[in-house]
């Protein structure tokens, strides 16, 4: 069954399965259509300015039982849930249909970011096709699984209005900003949203970032990204094609997920992550680092070839690049993320990840200027 997105980040929008079933003019009548149940899901406070304020009204079918959502399991994390603040990345598998359970965060909003096969996620807000590549919300309260299968479900919902909704984002369609003349841009450029941590302006509990394939064409400038210690936790990861500061560095990270032995293939892989903790020097490995400064002063497609040939799809309904388009993936925090001792001792850790650092020797001479 094809998905009809509704449009629009942030606006207030509205639902209905069957003709009047949303109220008019009210949320609460005295009798609503249909035998339903009128439900607030909040997402803030109810004493938030109207501007922030965040709330959808549910015309359910009445009470609902939840279960919890199994298939998740926790790589790094920082901050504290009875605070509700803070965050945890967590890897998943999803290779069946949710029978008579769903899941809802009550602490905070759930981020999916599929690397491999699509994800029908079902919400109380209705149905969303997530392919690999696609950026998922899920808003806190909101019930939701990915996907369900059952007879009376969490999921009776006839209508619904409101601002507090799931929605999904192509992360390829991002168009970030670039210096067309020299030096590198702040990587800021390529956040695409964020969660303040109300500690001082531009400081994030998270920073969701994404480097999708662009063209950089500044002169005199390194193409790829340059070295450097961060005051930020930098969890990184891979989901389609190269990246373009390993070219050469080892399969894994941290931790990685690309489903094996983290030796079966070289550089960094899709499925790969790597996590940088603040203030660790890191960067473009040897190859590319060596690659880039002896590149031609020329524009330069960055995570693709400057030609791709065109997209297919494959038996799955999936479009694939036959170039191998690179899209990547950064969440970056003011917290010290620190590892779970599944991902620090897993089979998937890569034990010589710093040795794609390793050609970056020591090459000062005084007398070459």
């Amino acid at each position: 069954m094809a998905v009809a997105p509704l449009w629009g980040f942030g606006n207030e929008l509205s639902s209905e399965a069957l003709p009047g079933a949303l109220p008019r003019g009210q949320f609460t009548p005295r009798r609503v259509a249909y035998g339903l149940y009128a439900e607030q899901l909040s997402g803030t406070a109810f004493t938030v300015p109207r501007a922030t304020n965040a709330r959808t009204w549910l015309g359910g079918g009445g009470a609902r039982g939840v279960d919890f959502l199994g298939g998740l399991v926790a790589v790094a994390g920082a901050g504290s849930p009875d605070e509700r603040s803070g965050l945890t990345i967590y890897v998943y598998a999803c290779s069946g249909d949710m029978v008579d359970c769903a899941a809802t965060f009550a602490d905070g909003e759930l981020l999916l970011l599929p690397q491999a096969g699509a994800l029908r996620l079902v919400t109380e807000a209705g149905v969303l096709a997530v392919p690999p590549g696609t950026l998922a919300v899920v808003p806190r309260g909101m019930r939701f699984a990915a996907p369900y299968r059952a007879g009376h479900t969490p999921f009776d919902v006839v209508a619904w209005h409101g601002n507090h909704l799931p929605y999904t984002f192509d992360l390829a369609d991002y168009c970030p900003v670039n210096a067309v003349r020299y030096e590198h841009l702040d990587p800021s450029i390529f956040t695409v949203l964020t969660v303040p941590s109300g500690t001082a302006p531009g400081v994030a509990v998270l920073d969701v970032v994404v480097f999708p394939p662009r063209w950089s064409v500044a002169e005199h400038t390194l193409r790829a990204p340059y070295l450097h210690r961060n005051g930020m936790s930098e969890f990184m990861g891979l989901l389609r094609g190269v990246y373009d500061a390993k070219a050469g560095g080892s399969a894994g990270g941290a931790t990685a997920g690309n489903g094996g032995d983290a030796d079966d293939e070289s550089g960094f892989v899709p499925g790969s992550a790597s996590l940088h903790p603040p203030h660790s020097p890191h960067g473009p490995d040897a190859v590319s680092y060596s690659a880039s400064e002896a590149a031609p002063d020329a524009p330069v497609r960055m995570g693709r070839a400057p030609a791709p040939a065109a997209a297919t799809a494959g038996a799955d309904g999936e479009v694939h690049d036959a170039d191998g388009g690179g899209l990547a993936f950064m969440f970056e925090s003011s917290m010290m993320l620190r590892l779970t001792d599944w991902a620090a001792s897993g089979p998937c850790v890569d034990a010589n990840y710093l040795d794609c650092w390793a050609g970056l020797v020591s090459r000062f001479d005084a007398t070459r200027p």
